[in-house]
């Protein structure tokens, strides 16, 4: 376990929002249709990253290959399923991106979405219904 990284990361400058109301706007982008078509677009003009092996913290190589392309600030990366709920190949290159080797909750249609510095990344299982939109050239 990279202690160094837990410490680094525990002990980071938060931002928390305490309004318990906050302002929303764009609301109808949030409706189901346009959330799948707003995912089905940008998983699909998203730049592939191949293969990974599983990693113990952060792949550096791959983090070097982001940030010094400048063609693309969003990212696909394809796991393998069984099943539409298996997460048993995505776990192991989990740390690759930074995150914690935990079986992730509450995936949406089999994608983990996330963002990191000013990247876009979706983690598409190989069963999920948007896997379809991850064949389209980039």
């Amino acid at each position: 376990m990279n202690t160094k990284y837990l410490e680094t990361l525990f002990n980071r400058k938060r931002q928390t929002s305490l309004n318990p109301f906050p302002p929303l706007s764009n609301i109808n982008t949030l409706r189901k249709e346009n959330y799948d078509t707003f995912l089905t677009k940008s998983i699909s003009s998203a730049t592939l990253l191949k293969s990974l092996e599983p990693c113990d913290t952060l792949n550096l190589n791959m983090y070097n290959l982001i940030s010094s392309q400048n063609s693309s600030d969003t990212f696909k990366y394809i796991y393998q399923q069984e099943s539409t709920d298996d997460v048993a190949l995505l776990t192991p290159v989990l740390p690759c991106f930074g995150l914690f080797p935990q079986e992730p909750l509450g995936l949406y249609l089999g994608v983990l979405r996330f963002s990191a510095n000013k990247y876009q990344f979706y983690l598409v299982g190989s069963k999920s219904p948007l896997y379809k939109s991850t064949l389209n050239p980039t």
